[in-house]
């Protein structure tokens, strides 16, 4: 009997509070419970879910303070999905906690999961379109003035980038051939601010936009651009080739975030081609219809510039073939 007196003497220190309040053990798992979902037309999830393995990042900072480097109290935790919208802790070095005192705190999110400066910016670049759920950036910086009694962390994800859409169909309804769309001196690379949602473009190029399987639409993800000088669609259909000059509408003058633009074009296969675009939007404005001509004429090599089958001098002049190719004829 004595060692049982001691026994429960013994464990009563740890039942108390370091000033001789009672611990109040519901304070003790204070992890925050993620749930998220994406506003707006999905470009990579199927069926309005996520998908298995979809990697967000987590920031917790004092509430109404932004992000900030004094108001972080958790900095890019990767939380991960099972695919059924809710998201947990990769490890738990990621675990984020509410604070232990009641303090009120926001959250901001972005998806994909990846690399954050020191000044809170984001890597973009939408030069490969091979997956598109790699670079479909999403934003969330709704859930706020939560605190430890908060039933969980319901994050509401918008697009932040652009997407382009293109049909395309013959006036004649002859059958489209070997098509390719490229969009041409458009923002390519950037930097996207978690703190105030500001993108800044760093670099412009050409995007080879998604090709479906049957060469009848393409599409793509793109920066948002205020203006779209020196902006062209490149398309391909079989030995012909079309441009369409995205700075001609008067209507459509900027890509914005979180719009998708779709442009229906009509290649006329006749002499000379034409083209009937008409543009809709991801959010409802007016379309635009335009019409444009046949550019060039796509040159098909005779070789393939290999030992076997050497490049003619003919095709060394078209296709600006790179150092190591065969060429074969008289100089």
């Amino acid at each position: 009997m004595k060692t049982n007196h001691l026994l429960l003497f013994l464990m009563l220190p740890f039942l108390l509070a370091c000033e001789g309040e009672r611990i109040d053990f519901s304070i003790i798992n204070r992890s925050i419970r993620v749930n998220a979902c994406i506003d707006g037309v999905r470009t990579r999830v199927s069926n309005d879910t996520w998908t298995e393995g979809d990697a967000i990042g987590i920031y917790m900072v004092t509430a109404g303070n932004g992000l900030a480097e004094g108001s972080v109290r958790a900095r890019n935790a990767k939380y991960v999905t099972e695919g059924d919208g809710t998201f947990n802790p990769i490890a738990v070095s990621h675990d984020v906690k509410f604070p232990i005192d009641g303090t009120n705190v926001d959250f901001i999110a972005y998806y994909p999961h990846g690399t954050v400066s020191a000044a809170f910016e984001y890597a973009v670049d939408v030069t490969d379109q091979t997956d598109p759920s790699a670079i479909d950036l999403l934003y969330a910086d709704n859930a706020t003035d939560l605190n430890k009694n908060s039933p969980s962390v319901d994050l509401s994800f918008t697009h932040q980038l652009s997407k382009l859409v293109v049909y395309l169909k013959t006036i004649d309804g002859s059958a489209l051939m070997n098509t390719a769309v490229t969009i041409k001196g458009t923002n390519t690379q950037g930097v996207f601010s978690l703190a105030d949602k500001s993108q800044t473009a760093s670099a412009k190029g050409d995007i080879a936009m998604r090709m479906s399987d049957d060469g009848a639409s393409a599409e793509a993800i793109v920066l948002p651009a205020e203006s779209l000088a020196d902006a062209t669609l490149e398309i391909i259909n079989g030995e012909y080739g079309y441009v369409y000059d995205l700075n001609s509408s008067t209507i459509i003058t900027s890509f914005k975030s979180g719009y998708k633009y779709t442009y229906t074009i009509e290649l006329d296969t006749r002499y000379p081609l034409s083209a009937t675009a008409t543009i809709a939007n991801w959010l409802d404005v007016p379309g635009e219809t335009a019409t444009v001509s046949k550019d060039f004429k796509v040159y098909k090599p005779v070789g393939e510039g290999t030992l076997e089958n050497p490049y003619t001098l003919e095709d060394a002049r078209n296709v600006s073939p790179s150092s190591g190719v065969w060429v074969k004829g008289f100089i």
